[in-house]
């Protein structure tokens, strides 16, 4: 294994046709986007850009993506969103993309049908990209995890107990 990807945690193969967009998001880990047909343009972010990209908040079942629609981005509803720092590369057959962990990315096909594997690692603590982690990333890590072993202990009684925490009672 290499020292920044870790070992192998899981594999997916993804099929699509013309038209498709999976919407920008962060994965935790480090990742490898293989191409075996088609291409794809991949919009990336560096981490961190909480404000920017305008982040689900914790506890929402979308939490680590971006609610803004960057194919048609409403800057009057995002307007921090015109300082996010992206860049733009299309993929094609044969291309391996590495995606670090924490690094915002969205795939479209506007050209044909695609296919390819993506790979992510198990962690990356050990990865010249772990200084990249932002700071407020860590946070809602640890936000999240206090939040679901309050609501293993609680159980239905948890969103009294979390709404007082986050009151500061």
């Amino acid at each position: 294994a290499q020292p920044f990807f870790g070992s192998l945690s899981y594999a997916k193969v993804w099929i699509g046709q013309g038209g498709v967009v999976m919407p920008v998001h962060y994965d935790a880990t480090d990742n490898l986007y293989v191409m075996a047909w088609g291409r794809k343009r991949a919009i990336i972010g560096e981490p961190g850009q909480l404000g920017e990209m305008y982040r689900y908040p914790n506890g929402h079942p979308l939490v680590g993506s971006s609610q803004v629609n960057l194919t048609e981005p409403d800057l009057g509803a995002y307007p921090e969103f015109a300082k996010a720092r992206l860049r733009e590369v299309v993929v094609g057959p044969g291309d391996v993309l590495f995606l670090p962990a924490y690094w915002w990315h969205q795939f479209e096909q506007p050209f044909e049908g695609t296919a390819a594997v993506n790979f992510w690692s198990v962690d990356s603590d050990n990865g010249p990209y772990r200084h990249m982690a932002h700071t407020q990333l860590r946070e809602h890590q640890l936000a999240d995890a206090l939040e679901d072993s309050v609501v293993r202990l609680l159980g239905n009684r948890a969103g009294l107990v979390l709404d007082a925490l986050s009151k500061g009672e």
